[in-house]
């Protein structure tokens, strides 16, 4: 492959050209130059001829040293236009490179959002097939909705099982006071009945006392009395009492008969 086809660019051929002109026409005058004899004179026309070859040969050489000049310059623009271009492509790359960074890190994020464990998976929520039974408006929407509406339905379950969980821990709270106003009437009912005791125990000790000195018999050992065993008595007939040996059996008594809501004396 010759220089001419390697070389497409017109001014570089027209270069060649010229520079292929210069060198012939060279090589032309040095042959016209050593076809004269040195020992002979030189004419006025062979000057003449190689004046003007020479001169010729000057414009061809002028006219190669602009092509060079030219094409010189054109080298650094290409030069230039080249390192653009590949600071550009350097640019375009780099970018590439920032593009494949973020598909993988967006590719990256879609498994990782994909393969978390949402709270909503955690919730109870009931059954697909239930919950568009009891709400048939949502029988046509797609997953997304249906899944935002089952939480949405589940919020407002569990809202209305927190207000009658609030009511329950009301009415507790209430049962509670009243069982404790229920507590403090029996305690101030069971002082009142401890001081009624105490006064009809007083009451009886005194009455038993006063008792004992008109029915007491001969025998000190003796624990039951009749009231008939007593001559001359006023007192009526009546079944025999049991006289109690200490203040226990005394209280005891006592007790029973305001059980009864009554007394024997």
């Amino acid at each position: 492959m010759t220089v001419e086809d390697t070389v497409t660019d017109p001014p570089l051929k027209m270069t060649l050209e010229i520079s292929k002109q210069t060198r012939d026409h060279a090589i032309a005058l040095l042959d016209l130059a050593s076809s004269h004899n040195p020992t002979s004179p030189v004419s006025s026309d062979f000057q003449l001829q190689i004046s003007k070859q020479q001169k010729l040969l000057i414009t061809y050489l002028a006219q190669l040293r602009g092509l060079h000049r030219d094409a010189h310059v054109g080298a650094r623009q290409t030069k230039a236009q080249t390192a653009e271009a590949r600071q550009e492509i350097d640019r375009l790359h780099l970018a590439l490179q920032n593009l494949y960074y973020e598909e993988r890190h967006l590719q990256g994020e879609i498994v990782a959002c994909e393969s978390y464990d949402h709270k909503y998976q955690q919730l109870p929520l009931i059954p697909i097939d239930q919950f568009l039974a009891d709400h048939p408006e949502h029988a046509g929407a797609d997953e997304v909705a249906l899944t935002i509406a089952r939480i949405d339905h589940e919020h407002a379950e569990r809202l209305a099982l927190e207000e009658q969980r609030q009511a329950l821990l009301r009415k507790k709270q209430g049962l509670i006071a009243d069982n404790k106003k229920r507590k403090d009437d029996l305690a101030n009912l069971d002082k009142d009945l401890e001081k009624f005791i105490d006064v009809r125990y007083n009451i009886l000790l005194s009455t038993m006392s006063m008792t004992d000195l008109r029915t007491r018999p001969p025998n000190p050992s003796r624990r039951h009395l009749n009231v008939d065993d007593i001559p001359n008595s006023n007192y009526p007939t009546r079944t025999p009492a049991c006289v109690p040996s200490s203040q226990d059996d005394l209280r005891g008594i006592l007790c029973f008969n305001a059980a009864l809501a009554g007394g024997l004396w």
